[in-house]
């Protein structure tokens, strides 16, 4: 039968101290180059990978906005809210204006899947006229690929202080383990819900719609957008 090799309870708390020393946050897993700007245009989900990017997709979180008067904002945006569900995403938010002017306008914030933001644009974009559209994607691997490798870190160490504790003999080793490994698992509980928030923001794009009530002028609404006209001209020609 194997001899049980005992610690001095010394020798223990050094262990221990060595042990939450490692719940540090490990250094950044550097798999692929870091892309010149922050922002980017959406279409580089689309680009030709770089050399040695083979390996690591690049992860995007992908945001658009679009503006477009209807006839009527109300039933616009029923349409744009059953949006959501129908592609896989859910509706952030959706109100009007709070003033007499654009009380009748509406603005609705859809979550959909990053593949259909291209679609959910063309489908609202289809309920009038569009007056404004945007999109960007900002590259957010590098920030995902630090967060995985910090968790995997406190993981491990969380695990060899789990360890510790079985083996901790007297009352003053079970307290510094436990206080050490509380530590621990408040901080790998913190990481892994940022990455979760990181992950789901990739996953799923933002689209901000904004509805506006299409206005149709007047005899003398018209006769001043003519007199605008006219008074533009007297100074730029072309």
């Amino acid at each position: 039968m194997p001899r049980v090799t005992s610690i001095s309870p010394v020798s223990f708390l050094a262990l221990v101290v060595l042990t939450a020393c490692s719940v540090a946050p490990a250094q950044r897993a550097r798999t692929s180059p870091t892309p010149a700007t922050a922002t980017q245009k959406a279409d580089v989900d689309h680009a030709a990978p770089a050399p040695g990017e083979d390996a690591l997709a690049r992860l995007l979180v992908r945001q658009a906005d679009i503006g477009v008067e209807v006839e009527k904002p109300d039933a616009a945006s029923e349409r744009v809210v059953a949006l959501a569900p129908a592609l896989g995403g859910y509706v952030e938010s959706s109100g009007g204006g709070r003033d007499p002017i654009t009380r009748d306008d509406r603005h609705v914030i859809l979550r959909v899947p990053s593949t259909t933001l291209d679609a959910a644009m063309d489908s609202v974009a289809r309920l009038g006229h569009v007056v404004s559209r945007s999109r960007n994607a900002e590259d957010v691997t590098d920030d995902v690929v630090d967060l995985d490798a910090r968790v995997t870190s406190l993981r491990a160490s969380r695990d060899r202080l789990r360890q510790l504790l079985d083996r901790a003999t007297s009352v003053t080793e079970v307290l510094t383990v436990e206080r050490e490994l509380a530590r621990a698992q408040a901080e790998l509980d913190s990481l892994e819900a940022r990455l979760t928030r990181a992950r789901g923001e990739v996953s799923l794009a933002r689209l901000s719609v904004d509805l506006k009530r299409r206005h149709v002028l007047g005899p003398i609404g018209l006769a001043l957008k003519g007199l605008g006209w006219f008074a533009a001209k007297l100074f730029i020609i072309r």
